[in-house]
This record gives structure tokens, sequence and C-alpha cells, in this order.
């Protein structure tokens, strides 16, 4: 596989988890590339207007993202159906796509993964035609996110949407959302639209969704009441059989929500609904370690999802 050499960084410089990882990582590619470029972001969307301007350029080999979750969000707004793959520099606060791709979290693995990772196509969601590459969910955790504060999460990191979400649980009961599932009625208190496996950081809540499969997993829960809530959670937390305690799993292509409650979308808040979720027609390019592609891994349980971690190297 042709080694990549000229990889252009987009910088969220307000995503201060992992710092001295960014640093060591420039250092790392810097030996070894010929051209490096970071732009750092100044506002909102900034982040997309770059990869898209980046993609008509056909200057780069790699975009990559110094960021979390939310700025590779923006990101992939700007790429998709380009030939430019993204690439990840895990320094947000959850960092759940790095997770689930199972990139190292160490400068030499980073940088390996970036110059020579497998080149891949995936087909991202989109929420009211807005792309979303790992999960959209409307109800309990569109109001979690809605609440957490951003200064409280520089400082404390995953620790804000606990401490929003203990806030929620006690807040009373959910309103309902109804929910057509291509083309089924249902009616829930919190839905999920999953892309991939994970959830919220390590846990695994839909282990048959994939990036590389053209649909979603969608997770429907019901509990109206605080301890409801709590068994949701504990549900997400110790899930190995694919369904959370009391939830119903099906899978989707097109999902239309309503009702008088908010989104999430890749962790950061998507606005009220309704709101449509299907797959994008269009796909984009990423850039994973070799490992995935060679192994055919596929994730099918939490232990599977996360045990690869320490053993890839890019």
């Amino acid at each position: 596989m042709q080694a990549k050499k000229n990889i252009l960084v987009v910088r969220n410089p307000k995503a201060g988890q992992h710092s001295r990882l960014f640093e060591h990582t420039m250092c790392a590619l810097q030996e070894t590339v010929q051209r490096l470029e970071v732009i750092e972001t100044q506002h909102a969307g900034h982040a997309e207007e770059i990869a898209r301007n980046a993609a008509k350029a056909n200057e780069w080999d790699v975009l990559a993202v110094a960021g979390g979750d939310g700025t590779l969000n923006e990101v992939a707004n700007g790429l998709i159906g380009s030939e430019l793959p993204l690439g990840i520099i895990p320094v947000g606060t959850a960092n759940v796509l790095a997770r689930e791709v199972h990139l190292p979290m160490q400068a030499q693995g980073i940088a390996r993964t970036l110059r020579s990772g497998a080149d891949i196509s995936i087909y991202p969601g989109l929420l009211n035609g807005r792309v979303f590459l790992m999960m959209a969910g409307a109800g309990f955790d569109g109001r979690v996110v809605a609440r957490v504060s951003e200064k409280l999460k520089r400082y404390i990191g995953p620790g804000a949407y606990m401490l929003s979400a203990l806030t929620e649980i006690m807040s009373g009961p959910s309103p309902l959302i109804h929910a057509e599932i291509d083309g089924s009625t249902h009616s829930a208190s919190w839905v999920v639209v999953s892309n991939i496996c994970l959830y919220g950081g390590p846990f695994c809540l839909a282990p048959s969704a994939h990036l590389e499969t053209s649909g979603f997993v969608v997770t429907l829960f019901t509990s109206q009441t605080p301890w409801g809530r709590i068994r949701d959670m504990l549900g997400i937390a110790t899930n190995r059989s694919g369904v959370p305690w009391g939830a119903t799993v099906l899978s989707a292509k097109k999902v239309q929500l309503s009702g008088d409650s908010v989104m999430q979308v890749d962790g950061d808040f998507g606005g009220p609904l309704p709101a449509t979720v299907e797959v994008s027609p269009q796909a984009l390019r990423m850039i994973i370690p070799r490992v995935l592609v060679t192994e055919r891994v596929r994730f099918k349980s939490p232990v599977e999802c996360t045990g690869l971690t320490s053993s890839i190297q890019g």
C-alpha cells in the first residue's frame, strides 16, 4: 500500500484533553512525510469549510482531524463524496470513533496509521441532510448533551456527561417519541440510531452495526421513570447479547422521529424533533489501522469491541 506523503491536519484548539499526544504525533509525522500542514479552527463550521476546500484543492493524501468526535463530524460533512480520506488524531473528550476503529492511543501508532493505514469506504448516516458518522439519539441522550457545560467538559472531560445524565435522570418522566422505522411505527422515550458498535466511549450498544455496512441498528427504550432510566444505562454498560435490558433492537435504512424532544448527533446537540435519519447515498473514505482489514475484524461483543486496542500498532 502506497504511503501517504502529504498530510493536512485540521486542529480544534479547544480539544485539549491530550495536547501532548498531538505534539508527539506531529513530531513523528515530521520525520517521515514530505509535507505536513496544520490549520486551527476559528469558529463553529470552520472545520467543514477547511475540509471542503482541501478536497477541491487535490493537493493532499490525507486530511487528519486533531480534535474530538464533533470536529470529525464537521470534517466528514466537508469531505463526503470526495476522494480525500479522513484520518484521526484522537485528542477530544471521548474519542468514540477512534475507539471504534481500534486506533492506537500513542503517537507512533497514530502516525503510522495516517501514513500507511488502510484506505476504506464507509457509509455515514444523514440527520436532516447532515452527515453523521457514529450515532444519532433522540430523547434522553439528546437532553443530556443539551445540558452539558462546555466549560465543565474542558475541565473534567467525560465526567461532564455523567453529571448531566444524573441531572436528567432525576428531572421527571420522559416524553414519548414517535418513531417510524422503515415504515413500521413504534413509541419510545429514548431512541438511538447507531452506525457503529460503540456508544458513550467504551460501551458496546450495537454489536451488529459497522461503518462499512450501509444501514443502522436502532435501539428503542421505553422507560419513563428515574429507576427505569438507571436500568437502561446499566443495560448499556453490561450489554453482551446485543440487546440491552428492556430494549427493542431493529435494523433500518430510514428512521423518522417526531415528538416533544431533542437530538444528539455524534455527541453534540442536534436540535429539536422532528428529524429524518437515513443512509447517505455517498460514501466517505477513511484511514484505519491495517489490521482491521487484514484480519477482517467485526465487533460482536464489548470484549471484542475494545480488546484489540493494545495490540494494534498502525
